[in-house]
């Protein structure tokens, strides 16, 4: 799985907005949220899977794996019900 659309971030505080580019009338909208889910967003510009991505993060983030592979999750979640996702 990987993005659908490139995505435009914009940092506002502690909170990032995202634009998702070329998109088409399958979603409209930003998608608002914090470093984390961030993180996993760019780990998702390329081809991956919730596992890779929850490896990576173990190396970024001094977190519980089972914390992070829930987080990942849900992100993933998220962006598959707005059809952010190809997979």
């Amino acid at each position: 799985m990987k993005l659908k659309y490139e995505m435009e971030m914009v940092e506002i505080g502690e909170e990032i907005t995202a634009v998702p580019l070329g998109c088409d009338k399958e979603f409209s909208g930003i998608v608002q949220m914090n470093s984390s889910a961030a993180s996993i967003i760019k780990l998702l510009e390329k081809e991956t899977d919730e596992d890779t991505i929850v490896a990576q993060l173990k190396k970024e983030y001094d977190a519980d794996e089972e914390i992070l592979r829930r987080n990942v999750h849900a992100v993933v979640e998220k962006l598959r019900a707005k059809g952010l996702l190809a997979e």
